[in-house]
């Protein structure tokens, strides 16, 4: 089974290789690109006691706000985000698959009531607590791609497209619709709630993955398209 993945790299690879454990034919074709954002300057970070890290992306381009800040506990959503905080030497005090609220919650609870989140400038809404408070610092932007000629060829040959974010959903439809696709011939995978409902309606079928990381969604992939892939 074929499983074409838009989203940025690493990323793409990253899930590449998750889709090959579960016995999935990866198809590579990034649709954005992380590029830094500034400017970098933020007024006074004295009152944060954590950072909030959802994506890897945010260590790679955080800058000269990361240096100042790596002395503060992360709570990073999804174990690249964990791996690239603690490779840039940072203490990671939590890492969360179930989103950005959930890892909040966990923030709280730890006694932490202001946290910078470092983010994309499209990025989703995070709902702390009522005592809590969030300033989001955009430090990258994803960058749109060029759809390649055979961008038609390429989904029709693939059984199912993996979708990472809204903004990957929003442009993949975009896409489909432009190059005059039916989305009745189309199954998609979605990384959440957030992600179905940017893609819109009309598609074959939707595999959700139960929590936001590439084990549950192609856990999700196996169960409603194939019983026949391995088990990673």
């Amino acid at each position: 089974m074929k499983i074409l993945i838009i989203r940025p790299q690493p990323g793409a690879d990253a899930s590449a290789v998750r889709a090959a454990a579960y016995g999935f034919e990866p198809v590579i074709l990034p649709f954005f690109a992380a590029e830094p954002f500034g400017p970098e300057s933020f007024g006074s970070m004295a009152s944060y006691t954590a950072l909030l890290i959802t994506s890897a992306n945010a260590v790679r381009y955080g800058g000269e706000i990361l240096s100042t800040l790596r002395h503060l506990p992360v709570y990073a959503v999804g174990q690249k985000s964990a791996d690239a905080a603690r490779a840039a030497q940072m203490t990671v005090a939590a890492t969360g698959n179930a989103g950005a609220d959930a890892i909040t919650m966990l923030a709280a609870r730890a006694g932490h009531r202001r946290l910078l989140w470092l983010t994309a400038r499209d990025h989703t809404h995070v709902t702390p607590p009522a005592d809590v408070v969030i300033d989001a610092h955009i430090v990258y932007q994803m960058t749109a791609l060029p759809v390649p000629e055979n961008f038609a060829q390429i989904v029709q040959d693939a059984d199912c497209t993996a979708l990472h974010s809204a903004n990957a959903a929003r442009h993949f439809a975009a896409a489909c619709d432009n190059h005059r696709l039916a989305r009745g011939a189309i199954n998609i995978a979605v990384y959440s709630q957030n992600v179905t409902t940017a893609a819109g309606g009309g598609w074959w079928n939707i595999a959700a993955a139960a929590c936001p990381n590439d084990d549950a969604l192609f856990a999700a992939v196996r169960t409603t398209f194939t019983t026949g892939a391995a088990d990673p």
